[in-house]
């Protein structure tokens, strides 16, 4: 068992803030609820769509967190990019930047199947007129070095994090990702996997946000 969630890198997308009640479903329709959480401090609602030719779920997630936009973008951009969180299981490494936009090749080691990569092309951007920020990906898979030999390369993955202010010193998180991980792995099995590991991310990001708010100089942390 514990070999298998050590698999379960491949069965997801990406990464993830801290919370209140859950939000309600996404007003676009498809979605079904698969998950949630209406605590005050770890809220979040969990939603899974099966989109029309795809081979696995599309997955969803909702939460508001206790940091305002530009703080969790910021903490999460350097989490995705940088990879402060990454396993001893993976190498990350940048291969190159234009502005706002980054290249960024990751390797990981598999056991009992062979090891992954992949390259995703990330965005950071601000959404004219609405006050969100986002930040998104999309596999880029001819954009970095060949893979080794015996490794299999992820060619779809893509989501976004969008981030909306949603009243003083809060916002609104939502979190999208599609991704095939390649290889003989039953449906219900990556559905099982990729739930667990997007909630794992968004306990990570919730951690990542209170180191970083216990990082805040004095005069930041309390303005007068």
């Amino acid at each position: 068992m514990r070999r298998v969630r050590r698999c379960a890198w491949i069965l997801a997308a990406a990464l993830l803030a801290a919370g209140a009640a859950a939000p309600p479903a996404p007003a676009d329709s498809g979605w079904a609820l698969y998950d949630r959480d209406d605590s005050a401090s770890g809220g979040y609602a969990l939603y899974r769509r099966q989109a029309p030719g795809a081979a696995l779920s599309t997955w969803r997630l909702e939460a508001e967190l206790a940091a305002p936009p530009e703080v969790v973008w910021s903490v999460t951009l350097a989490d995705l990019v940088e990879g402060r969180r990454v396993g001893a299981d993976r190498r990350r490494k940048v291969l190159r930047r234009e502005g706002d936009v980054f290249w960024i090749h990751t390797e990981i080691a598999v056991p009992l199947a062979a090891d992954r990569d992949v390259v995703l092309r990330m965005e950071r951007r601000r959404v004219p007129g609405s006050g969100a920020l986002r930040i998104e990906w999309r596999a880029d898979p001819d954009a970095g070095p060949p893979p080794a030999a015996g490794v299999v390369r992820m060619v779809v993955s893509h989501g976004f994090w969008e981030f909306t202010p949603a009243g003083p010193g809060r916002t609104h998180a939502s979190y999208e990702s599609y991704t095939e991980p390649g290889g003989p792995f039953p449906a219900w099995l990556v559905d099982s996997l990729s739930s667990g590991r997007v909630l794992e991310g968004l306990a990570d990001l919730r951690a990542a946000l209170a180191e970083a708010a216990t990082q805040l100089p004095p005069v930041a942390a309390a303005p007068r």
